[in-house]
């Protein structure tokens, strides 16, 4: 696990900026099969949706689209609300 997640997960906010743009953002990990739903539901239909989406997350992940729980397995997932 990577610093920037255990920083995230203790502190329980965050602030996201997107060019000039800043967003304070309350953080919630995402459990096993919030995670297996998420990719399942949510990045694979987006992926499926865009020229080049599956190849794009295969290549830079190294998963399959098409199998979310391998995709959930060992990947810290946050949903993100505004405050």
């Amino acid at each position: 696990m990577t610093d920037w997640v255990r920083n995230l997960r203790a502190a329980g906010h965050a602030t996201i900026t997107v060019r000039r743009r800043t967003e304070d953002v309350r953080v919630t990990e995402l459990d096993l099969p919030e995670r297996v739903a998420f990719f399942r539901d949510v990045l694979g239909p987006v992926a499926r949706g865009m020229r080049f989406g599956v190849w794009f997350i295969r290549a830079v992940d190294g998963v399959d689209v098409n199998r979310p729980e391998a995709m959930a397995e060992g990947r810290r997932v946050f949903e993100l609300q505004p405050v």
